[in-house]
């Protein structure tokens, strides 16, 4: 499984020695309807261009725009587009993606796409959110390949920190930022379960006679939804890289430690020591990291170590 790793330009300095590949936070569709980008070093190669749909208004020249994000392709050796737009489907960005997905296809690069867009182009690979709080995860993963085929679908890891109301009809819960989330569970030390079929951690409490259900996600539901997309031979992965490790650890330290480890877990076993020693009396993030070998002589084979 190819992991690639979503990262804003601040993040990249850290992150360009590793073995994984990065999808570059860093570009948009102005208001002009072309393409901006931030400010990004001419270092930085190949990965994906990931495209932000955050302004919202109408693409008035899709053929323009295409050729725009074909040419930073080019120019930078990305190897496609990751344009994972949220939610429904407009006319405007339909025709947009239909007209780039022809002329990235015709150029060897790829598209990838949430599946409401997907279903509308068959050449695009599609993003499937692991963000769920109903049904089950290895369910909606063997349904995505049914429907679109194996080789096409791919995992968008999101983490979730979702507080429901019970009982809850819709299905619809609150967001929880992440002090919001960190405020609760230290007022309320609760016990936490794992749910084999949202692949997500969950707790319970009473607040003001009502029932509350959160939904969360931490690195052993993320290591457990990568398995479990391995176990069905999917070949891509998406992961948001995390603010909070990247903030207390330099990265000569991390080539230190990456060359007295033999294993990934020996390698993040020893960054999260530092990382906590260099958070004490500050107020850390929480973290999350992914350790992978790619072959040579220290790991024959790809696997993935996590910890939080």
């Amino acid at each position: 499984m190819q992991l690639y790793m979503t990262a804003a330009p601040e993040q990249y300095r850290l992150l360009s020695g590793m073995s994984f590949r990065l999808s570059h936070l860093a570009y948009q569709i102005g208001t002009d309807g072309h393409l901006h980008r931030a400010t990004v070093s001419r270092q930085m190669q190949s990965g994906l261009l990931a495209l932000n749909d955050a302004m919202p208004p109408a693409i008035s020249d899709p053929t323009a725009l295409s050729r725009e994000i074909l040419r930073e392709c080019m120019s930078r050796g990305y190897e496609g587009v990751a344009a994972d737009f949220g939610g429904s489907t407009t006319p405007d960005r339909m025709v947009f993606l239909e007209e780039a997905a022809k002329l990235l296809h015709r150029n060897s690069k790829k598209l990838f796409l949430s599946a409401a867009y997907g279903r509308r182009i068959p050449t695009a690979y599609v993003l499937v959110n692991t963000a769920i709080s109903g049904g089950t995860l290895r369910t909606m993963l063997v349904d995505a390949c049914n429907a679109f085929g194996r080789g096409r679908v791919a995992l968008d890891i999101e983490r979730l920190r979702m507080d429901f109301l019970l009982p809850s009809p819709t299905g619809e819960g609150t967001p929880l930022t992440k002090e919001s989330f960190d405020a609760l569970y230290q007022d309320l030390s609760p016990s936490v379960f794992f749910s084999h079929e949202l692949c997500a951690k969950y707790f319970t409490y009473q607040r003001d006679g009502r029932a509350h259900f959160v939904l969360f996600d931490d690195a052993d539901t993320i290591r457990f939804k990568l398995k479990l997309a391995q176990s069905l031979d999917l070949r891509w992965a998406f992961l948001l890289c995390s603010d909070g490790f990247w903030e207390y650890i330099e990265e000569a330290e991390m080539a230190a430690f990456l060359a007295r480890s033999a294993t990934p877990r020996q390698w993040l076993e020893r960054m999260e020591q530092e990382v906590q020693k260099n958070g004490i009396g500050k107020n850390m993030d929480n973290y999350s990291a992914v350790g992978l070998f790619t072959g040579g002589t220290r790991q024959p084979k790809k696997w993935f170590e996590f910890w939080k």
